[in-house]
């Protein structure tokens, strides 16, 4: 991991002893590295903070935002656009299956894989070989589907969000913001699409601490990549700290690079914790793979895995030394089953997405965001459609803390 924050505080620096921004990554480096009061910041950083604010620009220039940012009215405006081809998006309910303490503090975390746009073309082209519906091909494009996705959001309120696959962060900041969103991004290495992992926290209710970036192009000693974001915020209400991670684990990857990736990236959140007043960890992912999957098994049955001792990462421990729960996992809903994952989080594939929580430090989940069954979702040939503007479906939990 790389804290990032460290960049802020020497771009400010700069800025304040010689009045214009550094002209490059290099010139920052060096500004960094003989100014004793701030940290250094590393070349690769420099640069890849350059080289961000830069795709930035560049991405808003691409999204295409309204004239205005008020959601509503886009929305009042894009149903009048579509005509029939506007469709209702899917009620879900939020399902209650734990204890509900409101002596406590409570936090909504949503987790979503909103699908690269890259991904909506090879949709789009087998809908037109199945000969999907008008309305169906009519939803699959961003200046539809984004839309649809901030209306998700501000119907379920909730006060974290976790993403992948983004490449229009500045389209989901400039609606969020209104609605009291902060949000931070984390570009993938060598993107050429603008995608990566985002997190969006409301600013009424927390306060940024700082940022940790993952990937080689970061941590320079570190052979793989990782698609990772995590950062440090402390709850207003309870002076908490809270540690919250966004991952999205390659479903292509080898098993064994996923389990390192796992592992590195568990490390640094127990460190990050440590540092931070034993910082409560909650985890949004795709983690690529199902809950019959090592990867899963290594974090929600720890103890099982290691006595398994199949698939073990080296200098495995335990849940990796934490003592993490997926919010679906006893809470599956479906009238009876218990201890179970969704069949599915995403259109015609397994359970692939999750909400980890660190429930050692008295932390209980009470609700969690119903998840459509396949009987329902079957009803259509493809996503994103009218109904659902992701292939993956948001999942969204509350917990009490």
């Amino acid at each position: 991991m790389t804290e990032v924050s460290n960049f802020s505080q020497a771009w400010e620096a700069y800025v304040s002893q010689h009045g214009n921004p550094p002209k490059d990554a290099n010139q920052l480096h060096k500004y960094s590295k003989a100014n004793k009061e701030i940290e250094e910041i590393t070349y690769p950083l420099a640069r890849l903070q350059f080289d961000f604010n830069k795709k930035v620009v560049q991405s808003a220039e691409n999204d295409n935002c309204g004239d205005s940012n008020d959601i509503d009215a886009e929305l009042e405006r894009l149903q009048k656009q579509m005509g029939g081809n506007y469709g209702e998006l899917w009620e879900r309910d939020f399902f209650e299956h734990g204890k509900t303490d409101y002596s406590k503090s409570a936090i909504k975390v949503m987790q979503w894989n909103v699908t690269l746009d890259k991904n909506i073309g090879k949709q789009q082209q087998k809908k037109k070989e199945e000969k999907s519906d008008e309305k169906e091909l009519s939803a699959d494009n961003w200046q539809y589907r984004g839309y649809r996705i901030i209306e998700t959001i501000k119907n379920n309120e909730p006060d974290i969000i976790t993403i992948q696959e983004l490449n229009h962060f500045k389209f989901m900041l400039h609606y969020l913001e209104p609605l009291g969103y902060e949000g931070i991004l984390k570009l993938n290495t060598k993107s050429k699409l603008l995608e990566g992992v985002a997190i969006f926290y409301l600013k009424e209710y927390f306060d940024h601490q700082t940022t940790y970036f993952y990937g080689k192009d970061v941590e320079p000693k570190l052979k793989f990549d990782l698609s990772a974001l995590s950062i440090v915020l402390s709850h207003k209400k309870t002076d908490k700290s809270l540690v919250i991670c966004s991952a999205n684990l390659d479903a292509k990857d080898k098993k064994t690079n996923r389990m390192n990736k796992l592992m590195h990236l568990t490390n640094s959140l127990k460190q990050i914790s440590g540092e931070n007043d034993d910082g409560i960890i909650f985890i949004g992912c795709d983690l690529g793979t199902d809950q019959s999957s090592s990867e899963y098994s290594s974090i929600q049955s720890g103890r099982w895995f290691l006595k398994e001792g199949k698939d073990l990462p080296k200098d495995y421990e335990a849940g990796y030394g934490l003592n993490l729960e997926s919010a679906y996992y006893p809470a599956f809903y479906a009238g009876k089953a218990k201890k179970s994952e969704p069949g599915s989080t995403m259109f015609k594939g397994n359970c692939r997405d999750y909400i980890f929580y660190d429930k050692e430090k008295n932390v209980n989940c009470s609700n969690v965001l119903e998840v459509p069954l396949d009987k329902v979702t079957n009803q259509h040939k493809a996503y994103p459609n009218y109904v659902s503007p992701s292939v993956h479906y948001p999942l969204m939990a509350q917990f009490f803390f």
